[in-house]
């Protein structure tokens, strides 16, 4: 398989599907329901921007329902590089503070018009349970 370019990466993916995988059992379990909503956009200039949301999501009607709703969305920016088959964004904004600042590496993959990024383990799931997150996207046409 040829090595992916930033040129492959380039332009906007729409989300297909955002998974962890147990790595003892290989049970998959959707991390933000059944077809989730979600776009990554990735600029020439190496700019990274993503947002993913639970397809169901209520409308927020009190702070409550506010702190809740958070649990079901992502949403990050960043400068990315690629680097030996990883994807790593230096985060400058994000849905969670945890991630600003830090350099989130992930593996990727484009076969066709879909690319495929994973982490081990995953940073979406806060279960104890060791599983990698795996978040498929097709390209927009």
């Amino acid at each position: 398989m040829a090595k992916s370019t930033d040129l492959d990466v380039i332009g906007t993916w729409k989300l297909l599907s955002c998974v962890t995988i147990d790595d003892k059992t290989g049970e998959k379990k959707s991390l933000y329901g059944e077809n989730p909503k979600g776009y990554i956009t990735l600029l020439p200039g190496g700019r990274v921007t993503a947002l993913i949301t639970q397809n169901d999501r209520p409308i927020p009607k009190s702070d409550r329902d506010c702190a809740e709703a958070l649990k079901s969305m992502l949403a990050y920016s960043g400068k990315y590089r690629l680097e030996d088959g990883k994807f790593i964004t230096k985060v400058d904004i994000a849905w969670n503070e945890a991630w600003v600042g830090t350099e989130q590496e992930r593996n990727f993959k484009i076969e066709g018009n879909r690319l495929t990024i994973t982490a081990l383990p995953s940073p979406l799931s806060y279960d104890a349970a060791p599983a990698r997150a795996e978040i498929v996207w097709e390209r927009e046409a």
